[in-house]
């Protein structure tokens, strides 16, 4: 089950030696049945967009090994216009995280962000 203060606890650490303000969002489940049961279709869209997010950096990942071989291969060959090719980005979730903020709000949940400052609100 979906537990928010354990979510809040986790974030304040990990965020505890940031180095500046950042926000943290303290999540209150609905109180109605159904309410939880959607937050659960919540949780599962954003399982689902975090691996999709996951896939595609891998498939950049992938892609640019083969096109770093390329490159090598070109320099190698004593090639003068050899291209380097691009990093790849990483996982960035914040698209996922934004979705589900949206999501558990609509299932009668509240999100309420909190600045954070050294580990401190």
């Amino acid at each position: 089950m979906f537990n928010p203060r354990a979510l809040v606890a986790g974030l304040l650490a990990l965020l505890s030696s940031a180095c500046g303000p950042t926000v943290v969002y303290e999540y209150t489940a609905p109180e109605s049945a159904d309410g939880r049961v959607c937050v659960a279709q919540c949780n599962n869209q954003r399982s689902f967009c975090i691996q999709a997010d996951q896939h595609a950096v891998a498939q950049c990942q992938s892609n640019r090994n083969s096109m770093m071989n390329n490159y090598q291969q070109c320099l190698n060959a004593g090639g003068k216009n050899c291209t380097m090719p691009p990093a790849c980005p990483g996982i960035n979730t914040w698209q996922c995280d934004e979705a589900y903020r949206g999501c558990f709000t609509s299932c009668g949940g509240h999100v309420t962000p909190h600045r954070v400052k050294d580990g401190k609100r």
